[in-house]
Order: structure tokens, then C-alpha cells, then sequence
């Protein structure tokens, strides 16, 4: 291995300055880090470039990935529903405190839900920790029996779903942010803030001040631009997106 006592005293100096430069600047080298591979029990967070999309803001629980394709459900996106109005024939639910939620848009009419359960149940498929996701009506009589049905269930219409390969391309293109799943999340009494704490940061952007960039619903200018190699020109600003 090549020390700094092996380098030329010029070289030395060039280094030691090129080291001060990316100190000051805030410049400093890249290490890459594995991103977590989307898979069962781990959650979806939508890119905010998905603004605009039905996917906006979402974050969804990966109850299955294979080879024959991905289905997830949207856990922040709650309706002013009652499971009851959606399964009248339940009759459990009518005393249940708690909304329905759309878990996608596929196949709307159809109810699934996210159990936690201490033993795996008959009917569960295990999802993550002691989370399961079924569609049986026992398993949900016997969960509605519980006094703390509400903070062990969720009812979900409808579900997102992929195709195989289709969600690793919108991964690809910088669609989705993939992180483990926690019950503090899949069970949150606000679901409304589960993608502010999630979200990965708005991308600063470099533009002049009357970009549409930045006049664009959302956008805020922030400052002026501090990249060092650009002229002191306060038209010239720092925009987040």
C-alpha cells in the first residue's frame, strides 16, 4: 500500500490542498451502500416525484415478490368508511372503532386485512414480525372477538399489484424508496404522516429564479446557490422540488 511518505513533497501538497478545497466546498467521496431489495414485510415509499400519480404519498406493505409478480397494500390511505359498510354480512364489525382503507386500485370490492396475531394463525399469511395478511372471514370473527380488535386489525379495499419485473424497473428509475416494515407504521393512529416520516428528501435543484422549476406548485426557493464554480448572481438559486 502506497503511504504519504512515498509521495513526491509536491504531491503531498497538492493532496493536503485538494483535501482543504473538498473540506470547505462540502465535496467529499461517495461510498455506496446497498439498497434494501424490495421483498414480503418491507414497505414502499413513494418517490415525491410521483406527485400527480394515483401512487402520491403512498406507502405500501409488500405482502408478496416473486416470480409471479408483487402485491402490496397502501397502509396510509384511509377512507371515511366503516369496515362494517363494506361487509355488512359481518356482523362483528358493526361495534368496530376504525376506517376502511384503500389498499390499491386493483380489484376495489375486494377486502383483505393485516392481522397481528401472538401464534401464527390457521388462516394468516405471515408477513413480518407478528403481522399477517388474510382474506377469511373466521379469522376475522375471532380477531373482532378480542377487546383490542381495533389495534390488531386493518381492512383493506381493493390492493396494488405488479407484474413480474415491473416494480424492480420503477425501483430502478428512482419510483420507490425500499424500507423494513414496522408495526409502529402498519398500525400508526395517523397514517396521514407515515410519508412525511418516510419520504426520502426533496432533491435541491440549481435554476434561475423564474424557472418553472420553481414556480411549480410546492417548489420553494431556498437561497442562493452554493455551488462554488457558479457566478455570484443572485437570479442563480438553490430550489427544492
Amino acid at each position: 500500500m502506497i503511504t504519504a511518505a512515498d509521495l513526491p513533497v509536491v504531491a503531498r501538497r497538492r493532496a493536503a490542498a485538494l483535501a482543504a478545497t473538498l473540506l470547505v466546498t462540502g465535496f467529499a467521496p461517495m461510498i455506496a451502500v446497498a439498497a434494501p431489495a424490495p421483498a414480503q414485510g418491507m414497505l414502499l415509499v413513494a418517490s415525491p416525484d410521483m406527485r400527480g400519480t394515483w401512487f402520491a404519498r403512498s406507502v405500501i406493505l409488500l405482502i408478496q415478490h416473486d416470480e409471479s409478480g408483487t402485491v402490496g397494500l397502501v397502509i396510509n390511505r384511509p377512507t371515511e368508511m366503516a369496515p362494517a359498510d363494506m361487509l355488512p354480512e359481518v356482523s362483528g364489525l358493526a361495534n368496530l372503532r376504525g376506517k376502511l382503507y384503500i389498499g390499491g386500485p386493483v380489484e376495489r370490492y375486494g377486502v383483505m386485512m393485516l392481522v397481528r396475531s401472538d401464534s401464527p394463525p390457521d388462516d394468516g399469511e405471515h408477513i413480518f414480525a407478528d403481522v399477517y395478511a388474510s382474506g377469511s372471514t373466521e379469522l376475522l370473527d375471532e380477531v373482532l372477538r378480542r377487546k383490542d380488535a381495533p389495534a390488531r386489525l386493518r381492512l383493506y379495499a381493493g390492493y396494488a399489484g405488479w407484474v413480474p419485473g415491473q416494480l424492480d424497473a420503477e425501483i430502478r428509475r428512482g419510483s420507490w424508496l425500499v424500507v423494513p416494515a414496522e408495526r409502529g407504521y402498519v398500525f400508526s393512529s395517523d397514517p396521514d404522516e407515515i410519508w412525511d416520516l418516510l419520504a426520502p428528501a426533496s432533491k435541491p435543484i440549481i435554476v434561475r429564479r423564474n424557472s418553472p422549476a420553481c414556480l411549480a406548485p410546492g417548489a420553494v426557493a431556498v437561497g442562493p446557490a452554493t455551488k462554488p464554480q457558479l457566478p455570484d448572481n443572485p437570479e442563480i438559486v438553490t430550489c427544492i422540488r
